[in-house]
């Protein structure tokens, strides 16, 4: 079981790591206002990094996927980060 949470933990890791770059980079990700090509390499790994954990976290990529604007997808990726972190402590702290 212990394996099992530190994989777990490791892949919320990843996807917050994955997610900050997106926020912290949109030169890289963004151009004109909206994802790009490398954006949307990026936005597709969080997807299938999490594509088990949870309705919310669909419905904001799904949201991403219907609007890719700078602002939908900061707003969705911030709303997802912070789901991270609470799962992040429910999970992966002793």
């Amino acid at each position: 079981m212990h394996n099992g949470k530190d994989e777990y933990c490791s892949v919320l890791e990843y996807a917050e790591r994955l997610i900050s770059e997106l926020l912290s980079e949109p030169e890289v990700y963004f151009s004109r206002g909206y994802l790009n090509s490398e954006g949307w390499k990026k936005v597709g790994v969080v997807s299938k990094v999490l594509a088990r954990r949870g309705l919310q976290i669909r419905k904001a990529l799904a949201k991403i996927r219907s609007n890719p604007s700078y602002e939908v997808v900061t707003s969705m990726l911030q709303q997802i980060m912070a789901m991270l972190k609470i799962e992040a402590e429910k999970a992966c702290s002793n």
